[in-house]
């Protein structure tokens, strides 16, 4: 069963939130910050906790961490975070690597949705309860629980709202991710609401991003090249997206191309209120990081989680409402 989150989403916008706890890069496959836990380890009752994150390079996940890092010390527990750096073999060794150091639970995001599910089996196998956090795993069944935004429409909310603004015979492209099954969600609901609004828009391109925004930066300096009559670019992530704006921004065509989002960063707002984007779909970190550790807890407490997939609903943010939502 999915259930949908409504909480309190426009109030969890304003919540920021800065790292400050013990955050890896896994050049040691996170073995230290194991191996330091578990010789502290859990006589005192208080919980331990691990975060396995694709990367600490986007705003989204240091707001979300950053949350729920709070929200656990605040609580009296621990919570370390490895960042894999956007490299899935990496993930899996910081996994490996931490089984053995006493933490009661692991919030895992996969950075690949099928190849994260070693992983997955090796904390089964050791009886650690996972939380997937914000990323969709393909092997449900291995994770206790799933919280992430509803990618899917925020997809659909790109696509609807940008093709709304174009032409007919509209050339569009695509910087996406598709290794990720939640960015993959995104690019494949964004041609759907894209088709829905303008029928014959045209997907011209779809290159892999990265997620970043210098690999963003570096396909839509080619692509300009390439497609010289481009309408339109839709992005899975405002990182991403503030790339193609700075290729665009240097080849003197931002005022002819129009760029769509998926985050609600605050530098997305500000592009959108600079009128450099036409939009991005919020999505709402605080609130999923609040209903992980909810979760965590009922799992830690023996209790059942009856609603095991759980997604948080996506805003569309442009010029008319982006005052009121600054973004995370």
């Amino acid at each position: 069963m999915k259930k949908k989150v409504l909480g309190t989403l426009l109030a969890a916008m304003m919540v920021g939130a800065m790292l400050t706890g013990c955050v890896t890069d896994g050049s040691s496959s996170g073995s230290d910050t194991a191996d330091k836990t578990a010789d502290e380890g859990s006589s005192d009752g208080a919980k331990k906790f691990a975060a396995f994150v694709p990367t600490m390079t986007n705003p989204y996940w240091v707001s979300e961490l950053g949350q729920l890092e709070s929200d656990i010390e605040a609580d009296g527990g621990t919570l370390d975070i490895f960042d894999a750096q956007s490299d899935q073999s990496k993930q899996i060794s910081q996994v490996e690597d931490a089984i053995s150091a006493g933490y009661d639970l692991f919030f895992i995001s996969a950075f690949d949705a099928d190849g994260v599910r070693p992983a997955l089996e090796a904390a089964n196998k050791a009886d650690i309860p996972v939380v997937a956090i914000d990323t969709s795993v393909t092997d449900v069944d291995l994770v206790q629980c799933q919280v992430t935004a509803d990618n899917a429409e925020a997809g659909r909310l790109a696509g609807e709202a940008l093709g709304k603004e174009l032409g007919e015979n509209a050339q569009v492209g695509i910087i996406g991710l598709s290794v990720n099954m939640d960015c993959r969600a995104r690019s494949d609901n964004f041609k759907e609401g894209l088709a829905e609004t303008c029928p014959t828009a045209e997907i011209v391109f779809e290159q892999e991003g990265n997620g970043t925004t210098d690999t963003a930066l570096t396909i839509m300096d080619n692509m300009i090249q390439s497609y010289p009559d481009l309408d339109a670019v839709f992005c899975i992530n405002d990182p991403s997206s503030l790339g193609a704006v700075a290729a665009l921004e240097s080849a003197g065509m931002l005022e002819n191309v129009l760029v769509a989002s998926v985050d609600g960063s605050s530098d997305g707002v500000n592009a959108v209120k600079e009128g450099k984007m036409i939009g991005t779909a919020a999505q709402f970190p605080i609130e999923v990081a609040k209903t992980c550790l909810e979760n965590a807890y009922k799992l830690l407490d023996g209790e059942e989680i009856t609603d095991k997939e759980v997604m948080v609903p996506s805003l569309w943010i442009n010029a008319d409402n982006c005052e009121e939502n600054p973004g995370y």
